[in-house]
């Protein structure tokens, strides 16, 4: 993880504003002790593997996923793969609602669900590499508006991380599709409360 810098406004009598960096104790960030993954991961009766991601680390509140794709890379594997590739990815609600446009509109909503996957995958952030594309789904409402339904192992992963909440924002332009996913988390998934 980067370091989180803190900037702090620095005016000198009738000079211009600048901006600095408060000085960085290297000692106190050296001599900092963490209990080990794994003693902590087995207090917590976790894998070690989430005990080290950064959900280990925050207690409540939100985690967000953004994912941009090219609508031209979906079509393509729409082509090549067909039904194989629906199938594995998509739900037969998503396929429905997809495969009811034509061509290119057809291929954004496919590409902008895609993305919406792959940014509640971020926002949940998995200790493992995700595979299970269908147990996140992407459902429309009458209204138009659309929200993630998680089932199976992302549904499991959600409760693990203490997630209560998921907002989805998609859309699709240019060539483009692009989702945002907010997790808020409402339970701390260390203590249960």
């Amino acid at each position: 993880m980067g370091r989180d810098i803190l900037l702090r406004h620095v005016t000198a009598p009738g000079a211009a504003p600048k901006w600095q960096s408060p000085p960085i104790d290297v000692a106190a960030r050296r001599t900092r002790t963490v209990e080990p993954t794994a003693k902590l991961a087995a207090s917590l009766r976790l894998p070690a593997s989430e005990v080290a991601s950064p959900w280990a680390r925050t207690r409540t509140g939100p985690r967000v996923g953004l994912d941009l794709i090219s609508v031209a890379e979906v079509a393509a594997s729409l082509h090549r793969f067909g039904s194989r590739y629906i199938r594995r990815v998509y739900t037969a609600g998503e396929a429905r609602y997809c495969r009811a446009a034509a061509g290119a509109a057809a291929s954004a909503r496919f590409a902008a669900r895609f993305a919406a996957k792959e940014a509640a995958v971020k926002a949940l952030a998995p200790a493992h590499q995700w595979t299970r594309w269908r147990d996140i789904e992407v459902r429309r409402h009458r209204s138009g508006r659309c929200t993630l339904v998680l089932h199976g192992e992302a549904a499991a992963l959600a409760r693990r991380r203490g997630v209560g909440y998921l907002a989805l924002s998609m859309t699709h332009d240019g060539g483009h599709a692009a989702a945002i996913v907010l997790a808020w988390r409402t339970v701390d998934a260390v203590s249960g409360r």
